[in-house]
């Protein structure tokens, strides 16, 4: 009789309904929605807060080497002979097959013992560089400030930067090629200042950019979009490509016929637009 009175219980347990199923699925498509954003946001602060480690210590490798070096910036690249150059992140020689690429010999890679720092996880939708040996392409995701670290050797005068702390010494760089496979590259510098296609990126959500300034110190921060730079690229396009600048002051023009016309203080309007990228800084509009 026990038996039988369980068997009865077992079969008379009440199941779930169609109803139920469908608003328990419910619930937690609504929590999926509203937590998966949050993972993402999550996941690239971590991003962000990595790369924000990243330039933070290459900009302490650049500066260890002013130190070793009597105040003097490097230089971006060295020619030692017409195959056989040095970066500020690599040396290379192409006389030879394959060439011989030296990670160790940077100018600053013996401050920094770790190449993979020069990457940004979050830049891998980017475009690897256009300089490259053979079929090697390498991870580099930041540029050099071309006011601050020269083209060409010998380097500038540390002690010539008027301000250090609001002097950009690298950043999150890349290129806009124009001419197919149209779109983003990873640059290696910020160009010439106003013009070209080069510029800082804000890859980190929002128009955020990772930059390291000349006195060590390295932040993230809000760029704004290039409107008058770029006469070659449609708007959309550089708000697609989160292409942009950072500014002390206001613009003084949108248009791009003003690039060399005298700003009420004296300089020329896009020196004071540029007021982070300068050597020599101008004074406040």
């Amino acid at each position: 009789m026990r038996s039988n009175s369980h068997h009865t219980r077992s079969f008379g347990r009440r199941a779930f309904t169609l109803i139920e199923l469908l608003a328990v699925i419910a619930i937690i498509a609504i929590l999926a929605a509203i937590l998966f954003p949050v993972f993402g946001q999550a996941k690239e602060s971590a991003k962000k807060a990595a790369c924000l480690s990243n330039l933070k210590q290459v900009a302490l490798a650049f500066n260890m080497y002013i130190t070793d070096f009597d105040d003097m910036l490097p230089a971006a690249q060295y020619s030692v002979s017409s195959r056989d150059t040095i970066y500020f992140y690599y040396r290379v020689n192409t006389s030879t097959t394959p060439a011989i690429v030296d990670f160790t010999q940077g100018y600053i890679c013996p401050y920094m013992k770790n190449v993979p720092i020069l990457d940004c996880s979050s830049a891998h939708e980017v475009r690897p560089p256009w300089f490259y040996v053979g079929s090697e392409r390498y991870p580099l995701a930041y540029g050099t400030n071309p006011q601050v670290i020269s083209a060409v050797a010998p380097g500038y005068d540390y002690s010539a930067l008027h301000d250090p702390l609001e002097t950009i010494l690298i950043g999150e760089t890349v290129y806009y090629q124009t001419s197919a496979p149209r779109g983003l590259q990873r640059y290696h510098s910020l160009g010439s200042i106003g013009y070209g296609a080069y510029s800082l990126h804000g890859r980190h959500g929002n128009l955020q950019s990772v930059i390291a300034w000349a006195d060590g110190h390295a932040s993230v921060n809000k760029l704004s979009l290039r409107a008058f730079s770029y006469t070659s690229l449609p708007l959309q396009e550089v708000r697609d490509a989160k292409m942009g600048d950072l500014h002390k002051f206001p613009r003084l023009t949108q248009s791009t016929t003003d690039r060399t016309s005298r700003a009420p203080n004296g300089s020329t309007k896009e020196t004071v637009d540029f007021y982070y990228y300068q050597r020599m800084k101008p004074p406040a509009p």
